[in-house]
């Protein structure tokens, strides 16, 4: 399996693809960790992952605000799904950016009606135990996170009903495998493959960037195109990302390639379901650059509206876009 999957990636990615960074130890297809956890603030409590039950795990924050700008969504998910054998928790712990016990039971407690699933509170780490990237403390968490190599929040893990590890990727874009999972219509075997493919693609992020940074922008246009139209096909944060970069002023002026950022964005927008405010003001500045004031305000609207708490930049980026479709 992991043989075919280097094959894969060799033949989308090229020689590049020899000089990843290893794969990591939690992959698509592995038994998926148990939890160990502190505290049960709502439903629970989980021993383990129970077989003919689809665990929906939730990593999240009470200081990411997309975090909680995606729980009416995963709310909905859970309220369909439960009586098909479908459990959501969502797991948060302690960090070096205040997210406390206390913090976490009054968040809670002011959003009951839109976190209609089992919460549970992280066991701590041992004591003198660094922070995973600078901030996580908490021990399920950690071993995710750095096992499964997954940086950033908001994070959701679906574990099929064999206890396996099955899809891994932000909440907005999980209703498509979990119906698939849930339905008996997932291929372990390709997802693995995928999963182990876009992570051998990952450093070429860093690659594009600096390519863009230096001017050279026909190679970064070709590199773009090749992982979106294949490694990350199917991941929706890193579309987003791609579109933003594709989507940024370049020395002297010179041509960017707008078709390929839309493309890109739409993907990803496509991807969530509509339903990912960050995704969507990706989208919104690709057609803004484009100069389709009237789909930019459309999509800045949206995302603004799904924030739980609409940001001040992003608010001021959607008076900007109906300023110049005013103007038009």
């Amino acid at each position: 399996m992991r043989a075919f999957a280097l094959i894969v990636a060799a033949c989308l990615l090229g020689a590049s693809a020899q000089a990843a960074p290893p794969l990591p130890k939690l992959g698509i297809g592995d038994l998926a960790p148990p939890l160990a956890v502190d505290k049960w603030l709502r439903g629970g409590p989980v021993s383990r992952f129970e077989p003919g039950t689809v665990y929906v795990l939730d990593f999240w924050a009470v200081w990411c605000g997309p975090c909680l700008s995606a729980m009416p969504h995963t709310s909905e998910l859970a309220d369909r799904l439960k009586d098909r054998g479908v459990r959501v928790i969502a797991l948060t712990g302690p960090d070096t950016a205040g997210n406390t016990l206390d913090a976490v039971e009054r968040t809670l407690s002011r959003r009951s009606a839109t976190m209609r699933f089992d919460v549970a509170w992280d066991r701590p780490a041992a004591d003198g135990t660094p922070p995973y990237l600078d901030v996580l403390l908490g021990r399920t968490t950690v071993r995710y996170f750095k096992d499964a190599q997954l940086e950033g929040l908001p994070m959701s893990v679906i574990v099929d009903r064999q206890g396996r590890l099955a899809w891994v990727g932000l909440p907005s874009a999980m209703e498509t495998p979990l119906t698939a999972i849930v339905e008996g219509r997932w291929d372990l075997q390709a997802a693995a493959v995928r999963d182990r493919t876009r992570r051998l693609a990952e450093p070429r992020v860093d690659e594009l960037r600096a390519m863009l940074d230096d001017g050279r922008y026909a190679e970064a246009d070709a590199l773009a195109r090749t992982l979106i139209v294949g490694p990350f096909a199917g991941d929706a944060g890193y579309l987003r990302h791609l579109a933003t970069l594709l989507a940024r002023e370049r020395k002297g002026g010179a041509t960017r390639d707008l078709d390929l950022a839309l493309h890109a964005a739409e993907r990803a927008a496509d991807l969530t379901g509509l339903a990912d405010d960050t995704v969507l003001v990706a989208l919104a500045r690709v057609h803004f650059v484009r100069g389709d004031f009237e789909a930019a305000v459309a999509a800045q609207e949206a995302a603004v509206a799904l924030m739980d708490t609409p940001i001040a930049g992003q608010v001021a980026a959607l008076e900007t876009y109906r300023r110049a479709l005013a103007a038009r």
